[in-house]
């Protein structure tokens, strides 16, 4: 049996249900949704639209129009009513989007100034919302057990079984509340470092704006990756040997060994390069901050971003490529895993074994990426090879994991709940800008659109603030482990000073010692890669 590529898919958009059941005759259910193809020399005129190598073909009916064809012309008609409103409203929109951007700038200046008033009203929110609700617990179980006391015999067990089920779960709030506010007395101290952290991200950002840039880059870089991917499958897709089918006159393309390998590895290439390409710009805004953050006269700070862009070039992209790697190879198990999991049917026992692995799969996965960040800080400081990096970078995590607990929960929160202020905010402007132009009859669609601008934007904004607080806290470790605040004076500022353990002797070292000479790099500096050196 040959393979064979064909040069044009017909792909018929109105089929009969006869058809579809002599096509089932043919190739069976399992593969029904490749029933509808013919390989044909070109794409009719009337009726046809070509898309890379595939024509989507819907044969006009000479009795009037089908159900199809009808939902085709409501369709077309709701996007041509969309297309006036967007002609029509166009400023609104354009105001609904600079809303969001204004929002999200003011995002920025917030957590640069107020994170830690953020913070705490998160927590007091927390602590407020769980005396609350246990208090409430405990009144509804005094209420079921006077009513149980009260009750006719004949009900009085199900009374009593309903005040026993309050009092467990009273019970059980309880101990989360207690539990709750024994957690927050010992993290009080590391709840001031996600403050301080915030403050320090925002003086980053702040002084390198370029950053900003570097996720509309991503974006672009990974559209034309996903494009390039799309126009690829399409054409794995259209390859095989082709099988035509005796009763419905369709054609089958059977994959045989070639074809099943390119269309696995189609799409291991695209979990590997979009991993690669989000690893880069971790690893530029990382390269940026510990610059920033080694660098004791900041006016002497020249531009870290193309600095770090440079360094990821030259000597990082192997790293890159590596950590990428690893993440797009367990991706590819869950995804084969996903398959496996398709064709099992309706056993239960292997749909509970395969949920946990998918389950158990998702946490490496998200470690694996949390690991991966902090190593590509690691690399831009020392200049370290992957594996190493991500061996140092897991020894400060697991030495500082309140801390970190601390940074995921907390400073995790408060950023999620900054994108979802500035999207909802943008919603109900846009909203009232609306209302002003009633000839409008969708504008729904336009409001839904600024909303999705809004948490882009914001999304935008938030990611760099992320990777600048997790390259930070990196940055703040590392100056605590290598140098002593004294004899080595440390790198970091007062605000994150009062955080080590000597921080009483590196304030007053700092006070009554001459600043050391920025233009010696640091001593723990071993490749030309990492910031402070000369090249």
């Amino acid at each position: 049996m040959r393979v064979s590529f064909c040069r044009i898919v017909l792909v018929h958009s109105d089929i009969s249900d006869a058809q579809k059941g002599q096509a089932v005759l043919d190739f069976g259910l399992d593969v029904f949704h490749l029933m509808n193809r013919t390989c044909v020399s070109e794409c009719p005129s009337e009726g046809g639209e070509l898309v890379v190598n595939y024509c989507f073909y819907s044969p006009p009916s000479p009795g009037g129009p089908t159900v199809s064809s009808q939902a085709t012309m409501e369709a077309s008609s709701f996007f041509d009513e969309l297309s006036r409103d967007l002609e029509k409203a166009w400023q609104e929109l354009l105001a609904i989007c600079a809303v969001a951007l204004g929002l999200a700038l003011v995002l920025l200046a917030t957590l640069r100034f107020l994170a830690w008033m953020i913070v705490y009203v998160v927590i007091a929110v927390m602590v407020v919302g769980a005396l609350a609700g246990t208090g409430l617990l405990w009144y509804l179980y005094f209420e079921a057990k006077k009513a149980a006391d009260n009750a006719h015999e004949s009900i009085r067990e199900f009374r009593v079984r309903d005040a026993n089920s309050m009092l467990a779960f009273a019970v059980v709030a309880t101990i989360a509340t207690l539990l709750l506010l024994i957690l927050l007395v010992v993290m009080r101290k590391r709840i001031k470092l996600v403050t301080a952290l915030f403050k320090e991200a925002g003086k980053a950002v702040q002084a390198m704006p370029l950053m900003l840039l570097q996720p509309l880059v991503t974006f672009v870089v990974m559209a034309i990756t996903v494009c390039v991917w799309v126009a690829t499958a399409l054409v794995i897709e259209s390859m095989g040997t082709p099988v035509p089918g005796l009763h419905s006159g369709f054609v089958q393309y059977r994959k045989t060994g070639a074809g099943l390998f390119f269309r696995w590895y189609n799409m291991f290439a695209l979990f590997w390069v979009s991993q690669f390409i989000i690893a880069c710009q971790d690893m530029v805004v990382g390269g940026a901050v510990s610059k920033w953050f080694f660098t004791r006269d900041k006016s002497q700070l020249g531009n870290p971003v193309l600095l770090a862009t440079k360094n990821l070039v030259l000597y990082h992209l192997g790293s890159v490529a590596l950590g990428s790697f690893i993440i797009a190879v367990v991706k590819m198990i869950r995804y084969i895993l996903k398959k496996i999991q398709a064709q099992m049917g309706n056993n239960p026992v292997a749909k509970i074994v395969c949920c946990c692995c998918q389950c158990c799969l998702y946490c490496f996965t998200k470690f694996l990426q949390f690991l991966n960040r902090n190593a590509y800080v690691e690399i831009t400081i020392h200049g370290y090879n992957f594996c190493k990096a991500a061996q140092q970078a897991f020894g400060i995590l697991a030495r500082n994991a309140l801390r970190v607990a601390a940074i995921n929960s907390i400073g995790s929160f408060v950023l999620f709940l900054g994108k979802l202020s500035v999207t909802v905010s943008t919603v109900f402007i846009g909203i009232e800008i609306m209302k002003g132009r009633p000839d409008v009859k969708h504008s729904y669609i336009l409001i839904a659109i600024g909303g999705l601008f809004a948490y882009i934007i914001s999304y935008v904004f938030i990611s760099i603030y992320e990777m600048a607080i997790d390259a930070l806290f990196i940055c703040f470790c590392e100056d605590c482990d290598i140098n002593d605040g004294v004899e080595r004076p440390y790198f970091m500022s007062k605000g994150l000073m009062e955080f080590v353990e000597n921080s009483k002797t590196a304030l007053a070292a700092l006070k009554y010692k001459p600043e050391p000479n920025n233009n010696q790099p640091p001593l723990f500096v071993k490749s030309p890669g990492a910031p402070g050196s000369d090249s």
